[in-house]
């Protein structure tokens, strides 16, 4: 870990009297993502992948790759409009 993270955030969350384990915990306490923004930030994804298309994407296979991958997401993480398809 020591290789990995870097030395500022060593010296803010890393004390030496505690466990890896606090380590882990303070680190994500600093630098993790809240599981209401992953859940915002994926509704946001859903939202623009399913807008209508203006023209025909330059690659079809991409641009279906990403909708897939925006649907899913937004089904992972409980995004209404993905679990209800009527809404």
């Amino acid at each position: 870990m020591l290789k990995t993270v870097s030395e500022h955030l060593i010296r803010t969350t890393c004390d030496l009297e505690d466990t890896l384990k606090g380590w882990y915990r303070k680190l994500k306490e600093q630098v993790g993502v809240s599981a209401t923004k992953q859940k915002l930030d994926a509704r946001a994804l859903y939202k623009t992948a399913n807008k209508p298309l203006t023209k025909a994407p330059r690659d079809p296979l991409v641009w279906l790759n990403t909708w897939e991958e925006a649907v899913t997401l937004a089904k992972e993480k409980k995004v209404p409009e993905a679990q209800q398809l009527d809404i």
